[in-house]
């Protein structure tokens, strides 16, 4: 059947039927589009950028944390040891609110996990050698002196390197978002 055989109601009807089909079809299109546009935008915005800012408070509290241990070994006066010594445990308990939250809230994948895991552990060494640096500190301060400059020093730099490594990682995962959301964007305007 030939379009010029149809009335001029039916060719109507037919024209604004395909054109309301294609409208139809561009509307899903987009509805795609932008879901996997907001899918790339959710990803960064509650996983990647908060665990990145989660990371970088638990390394701030662990540069407090070198800082105030290294105060407290070569402070002069009682009052500057015990000010330190409240300011380390106050980054030991940073430390582990932040990695709880991190724990609980921001975990996203395997990679992730292992990632963790390993930061985890350089952490509860660091904090462990924390603990035994501020005991032997009241016992014997000149091994407390020679143990943070050697093991205990070790142990923050193994723990720094695996918050990095993790940090990375999620900045990864932001930059693999962004790609996702460009991909779709370029796919969107070459259709």
């Amino acid at each position: 059947m030939k379009l010029r055989s149809l009335s001029i109601a039916r060719r109507a009807f037919v024209c604004f039927g395909l054109i309301t089909c294609l409208l139809i079809s561009l509307a899903a299109f987009s509805y795609l589009q932008i879901n996997r546009l907001r899918a790339a935008e959710q990803n960064i915005e509650q996983n990647s950028l908060p665990s990145i800012q989660v990371i970088d408070d638990i390394q701030i509290a662990l540069l407090h944390a070198r800082l105030e241990s290294i105060r407290m070994l070569s402070s002069a006066t009682r009052d500057v040891h015990d000010f330190s010594l409240s300011k380390v445990q106050e980054a030991i308990q940073t430390l582990q609110s932040k990695t709880d939250y991190y724990r609980a809230h921001l975990m996203s994948g395997e990679q992730d996990e292992i990632q963790f895991a390993k930061a985890n552990q350089a952490m509860t060494a660091y904090i462990d050698g924390l603990r035994k640096v501020i005991a032997m500190d009241s016992s014997d301060h000149d091994q407390a002196v020679i143990f943070a400059n050697t093991e205990q020093a070790q142990r923050a730099t193994d723990y720094q390197e695996q918050l990095t490594v993790l940090r990375d990682q999620n900045a990864r995962q932001a930059m693999v978002s962004g790609v996702d959301a460009t991909d779709v964007y370029n796919h969107s305007v070459q259709v």
